[in-house]
């Protein structure tokens, strides 16, 4: 034969093929060269090959072979035959970690899922066969189908008193080094790092509102206007920054800052700050949720 001798690439699967044949017939104990075929590929061997591949650490697996047979002349031909059966292809999945980030703003163990993460998957190549101990299963081929996605679940620690009153709500997306998230409300992107129930009333700065001594100027010293709310600050800090919607989608107030308080306004109750009586008197009493901005 034209290429007896020499020696050609081969691929990852073809050494296996040969360093299997080579074991079996190195424990024979005799030398030949061998035509292989196995399910995917063909490969030939010439005795110096096989020879070569006997000599190294060999290691034993039940690629099918159908025949074999001299490529030069030899006194001996051994014919081995492992033959597959139920050859299948399965899906393997690996499982994502999961990143916790801690947040103040969710209760004491409280968790809420950010990305749900995505689990590797694997494509396997598996098949039935035969062996003196009766009938194995053995893995011949895997590729990566897809990579794995961490998976991210906020935390609570109870920090902030807000934590009491959260809420869960859908996003976007997440910043890891910040802790904060993106969402989507009334068309708006805001960077929030929570959400929490309230309920709200409305003010202007009348003294039907304020009373007979009414300024126009907030707890804090700055001047009211559309956007100033009035909160508990033992509940909400004064200075924080908060985007103000109705529960039921109704109304929305848009992004407010906790600079003022009252003494009827206690717990997780804010009071929204109107230009005009009439404009208060409308808005009335309503379920809100604040999110708190980052």
């Amino acid at each position: 034969m034209s290429n007896h001798g020499k020696k050609q690439p081969r691929s990852g699967k073809a050494r296996k093929a040969l360093r299997a044949i080579a074991a079996c017939i190195t424990l024979a104990a005799i030398t030949v060269g061998v035509f292989v075929l196995f399910p995917q590929e063909e490969v030939m061997a010439t005795t110096d090959e096989v020879a070569e591949l006997a000599a190294e650490e060999v290691f034993f697996e039940p690629y099918q072979l159908t025949r074999a047979r001299p490529v030069s002349t030899v006194q001996e031909t051994v014919v081995i035959t492992k033959q597959y059966t139920n050859i299948h292809y399965e899906n393997e999945e690996i499982p994502c970690h999961t990143e916790y980030v801690d947040s103040a703003y969710l209760p004491l163990g409280q968790e809420m899922t950010i990305s749900a993460g995505q689990n590797a998957v694997f494509s396997v190549e598996v098949a039935d066969v035969q062996t003196p101990e009766g009938t194995s299963r053995i893995e011949l081929e895997r590729e990566q189908v897809s990579y794995a996605e961490d998976a991210v679940v906020l935390r609570g620690t109870g920090e902030s008193r807000m934590s009491s009153y959260s809420t869960g709500f859908s996003i976007s997306s997440f910043d890891e080094s910040t802790g904060a998230m993106m969402v989507n409300v009334d068309g708006q992107s805001l960077q929030v790092l929570g959400a929490i129930n309230c309920n709200a009333t409305a003010y202007c700065a009348c003294s039907i509102c304020c009373g007979p001594y009414a300024s126009g100027r907030t707890a804090t010293g700055t001047v009211a206007r559309y956007g100033t709310i009035a909160v508990d600050p033992s509940i909400i800090p004064y200075g924080t920054r908060l985007y103000i919607v109705a529960a039921d989608g109704s109304f929305t107030y848009g992004y407010a800052c906790a600079e003022d308080c009252g003494g009827a306004i206690n717990g997780c109750r804010v009071d929204l700050f109107f230009e005009t009586h009439s404009q208060a008197l409308g808005f009335g009493r309503r379920n809100c949720i604040a999110y708190i901005l980052a």
